[in-house]
């Protein structure tokens, strides 16, 4: 595991949390199941906290845990999730973990063509990472799934590259037996393997190695001497390796297959049948494709004891193995497709350019076509949480959100002009009866992809103006309400209209309500959101641009979409905090903004720093864990209701005080 616990845990620092997930590192290479088990508490806890970068962490360590129970499917499942995520925050050392593991879990389940992308950006993101070590390693995954695609030159080519970046002696040792086992398996190069394992002997002692490292070793220098064609020290090899088989099961079975079918070839049919014997005997799930190989073997045998009928039907277990149903590998394929579009559609969230976004839209129409070709359904959230939670419902109604675990968190802003809290956010939460608390990056995909979003989001719109309505409003000035919306529920015509519908029922002002739209909406191409945009504002309900300065700051489109604020992306506000140079390329796009009549919202505000410089650059309003965290709608009065003055001493400001961008302020960071 390269990520660091420290990279990857962003802003917090909670020691006890770390401590217990480095035990769950360690607990996994010997009881895979507890750590299976304690990885899912870990990250049940850490979605309690609400950060993305935790959760996405947590979702790669279950992942990792649910490979080493042999899991590849809830492997693609948790990586899917963690990759997605993890492209929603700043951290591209997290990204690259997400992408490698899902890339990994990928290739395992067949498809090296899909991992193989995947692999490439985070090859991207660690050559920025500039760690000789880390590069080695995923030049040898990318290799392996370049192998799998029959191109097997350039795989050559990306495992010795690995061998000469590697700086780690002990991975050094470990990917020169990878390259022993690719010449051995997926080339057949006699001559190479035996060189290169050589190479490995040279470069240590192998009674210093351990355990597990030696019996590696011991496995593929069994095989290595049965390729090149010599069977005493096969058998040699083979007796030195029997005492450590346990430290590395998986490679001594594959030895032992190979041991069997040489000495069959041999004519030794006894020596081959106590191995395979030996192999039956042994409690463990193979790969697929050491079964069906091992299938055949034994088929060779019955044929050898005229045993027709038996090598027949083991011949057919081989094949139908190797070859699975239509139907299954079309769900298979429909798994792996729907993760991959999944990934596609958070990176174009955070598209920078109309190229990109053009691009990435693309890759998504190829894989829809797929899945229609197939007639596979998306799967809609919904229908599973109303069957989870044993609901009958012939239809969903909006009322009934809440009796399948959704409910609605509330992250108040701070508004600068007069230090007092100026409204919230709405933000949807989700739990899951088997997946626990979920964040709006874990499941808003699917809520997309299967049209259940339109449901979900005036449920939303509802909660919130009913809240709304009941809160009061300190210093008399009514409180106003931002709810995230997608382009898919403003290309349906009905959603300005039911949304004009909530105001009137609950007696609120449309310019209390704030839509919340993506920075990456102003990158679509289709008309109908934007009617659907337009239809809303001419109601008189606000706009306001998420994740602002996280792509392509398009101010061209922010003057024709006419919004009334910007939200500043998180990682814009730690820079702004790291230099004055970085203060004042922040200050610049805040003028702009402001020049132009919106309001600026800084979100992410973290740290008192964070806050400070954003009071001193002018933003109008703050949002983020320094003015407080998602409440319920009953917790959030007591932010709503906290004086100027408190907010004044929290900034470690005199008096209350309009913010200013002068010099005096930025010398007080």
């Amino acid at each position: 595991m390269f990520l660091s616990v420290s990279t990857a845990a962003g802003p917090f620092d909670n020691k006890e949390l770390l401590a217990a997930l480095s035990d769950i590192t360690r607990l996994r290479d010997n009881s895979p199941a507890q750590a299976y088990e304690e990885a899912c508490a870990w990250l049940t806890q850490v979605r309690s906290l609400g950060d993305s970068t935790l959760v996405a962490f947590g979702l790669l360590t279950v992942g990792r845990c649910a490979q080493a129970l042999g899991r590849i499917d809830e492997w693609l499942d948790w990586s899917g999730l963690a990759a997605a995520l993890a492209e929603q925050t700043d951290d591209p050392d997290l990204l690259r973990d997400a992408l490698i593991e899902l890339a990994s879990a990928t290739s395992h389940m067949g498809f090296p063509g899909e991992a193989l992308p995947l692999f490439e950006r985070a090859l991207v993101l660690a050559t920025d990472n500039h760690d000789p070590d880390l590069l080695a390693h995923l030049k040898t995954k990318t290799a392996s799934a370049l192998a799998l695609l029959g191109r097997l030159e350039d795989a050559q080519t990306l495992h010795l590259d690995a061998i000469e970046l590697v700086r780690d002696p002990n991975l050094a040792l470990r990917l020169r037996l990878v390259v022993v086992g690719f010449h051995c398996d997926d080339m057949l190069r006699p001559e190479e393997a035996e060189y290169h394992l050589k190479a490995f002997e040279r470069m240590t002692a192998i009674p210093s190695l351990s355990p597990r490292l030696q019996a590696w070793y011991l496995c593929l220098q069994t095989v290595v001497h049965a390729i090149n064609g010599r069977p005493q020290a096969m058998l040699d090899s083979e007796a030195a390796l029997r005492p450590m088989a346990a430290y590395n099961m998986n490679f001594y079975c594959w030895t032992l297959r190979i041991v069997a079918d040489t000495l069959l070839s041999m004519g030794d049919a006894n020596g081959a049948r106590t191995r395979v014997n030996e192999l039956l005997q042994i409690d463990l799930v193979l790969e697929s494709v050491e079964r069906v190989r091992l299938l055949l073997l034994r088929a060779k045998l019955a044929q050898r004891d005229n045993q027709s009928a038996e090598a027949s039907e083991l011949t057919k277990q081989a094949y139908a193995l190797a070859r699975p149903s239509a139907g299954t590998q079309d769900k298979l394929e429909a798994k792996v497709i729907l993760t991959m579009l999944q990934n596609l559609e958070s990176r174009l969230q955070l598209a920078r350019s109309q190229v990109e976004a053009r691009q990435l839209r693309l890759e998504i129409a190829k894989r829809e076509a797929l899945l229609q070709d197939r007639e596979v359904p998306i799967p809609s959230l919904l229908k599973e949480l109303y069957v989870l939670h044993a609901q009958q419902r012939s239809g969903f109604q909006v009322a009934d959100m809440a009796e399948i675990g959704f409910h609605v968190a509330y992250q108040p802003y701070l508004g600068l002009q007069d230090l007092r809290v100026v409204g919230c956010e709405a933000l949807l939460r989700l739990h899951h009866p088997r997946h626990g608390a979920m964040l709006p990056g874990e499941f808003i995909h699917r809520l997309e992809r299967a049209g259940d979003i339109m449901d979900v989001g005036l449920w939303v719109v509802q909660q919130g103006c009913q809240h709304l309505a009941q809160w009061p409003s300190p210093g008399g000035v009514p409180l106003t309400l931002a709810i995230n919306v997608s382009a898919t529920q403003l290309e349906s015509s009905e959603f300005a209209h039911k949304v004009a519908e909530l105001l009137d029922r609950y007696g609120i002002a449309p310019g209390r309500l704030e839509l919340e739209i993506n920075e990456s909406f102003a990158l679509r191409e289709s008309e109908t959101p934007q009617a659907g945009l337009h239809a809303l504002q001419s109601l008189g309900v606000k706009l306001s641009i998420d994740d602002f300065g996280a792509g392509h700051c398009n101010f061209a489109r922010l003057i024709e979409l006419d919004s009334d604020k910007v939200k500043l992306d998180r990682s814009l506000v730690r820079k702004a905090e790291q230099s004055q140079r970085e203060f004042r390329g922040v200050q610049s796009l805040v003028r702009t903004c402001l020049d132009m009549g919106m309001a600026v919202c800084a979100e992410g505000v973290e740290t008192l720093g964070q806050a400070r410089a954003m009071h001193a650059i002018g933003c109008s309003a703050l949002q983020g864990y320094w003015v407080g965290r998602p409440e319920s709608p009953q917790h959030i009065a007591a932010v709503l209701a906290r004086p100027a003055q408190v907010w004044a001493a929290l900034l470690e400001l005199d008096t209350p005080t309009k913010p200013s961008a002068d010099r005096d302020h930025l010398q007080t960071l």
